[in-house]
């Protein structure tokens, strides 16, 4: 089977990511990313945007302090 070789934007992407992007799976009931998704929306964010803002919020209630996550880019300059 032959790789495809990437481009060089997909290869810079990808070794950003692996140098600066964690990734957090969490499992939730049926229906309820439907309406995360929904309330992501309607607040005029994507759902990535606005579940990290909400736990941003939580951490912060909680510690005092916010999660470091304000310089966190796309890996194209733009802030997730």
């Amino acid at each position: 089977m032959d790789k495809k070789k990437k481009s060089g934007r997909t290869a810079a992407q990808d070794k950003y990511d692996r140098e600066n992007i964690e990734t957090i799976s969490f499992k939730t009931r049926k229906g309820s990313r439907l309406r995360l998704k929904e309330a992501a929306e309607l607040s005029g964010q994507s759902l990535n945007g606005f579940i990290r803002g909400a736990l941003n919020k939580a951490v912060q209630d909680v510690t005092g302090s916010p999660m470091e996550i304000t310089d966190i880019t796309d890996g194209g300059g733009k802030k997730l």
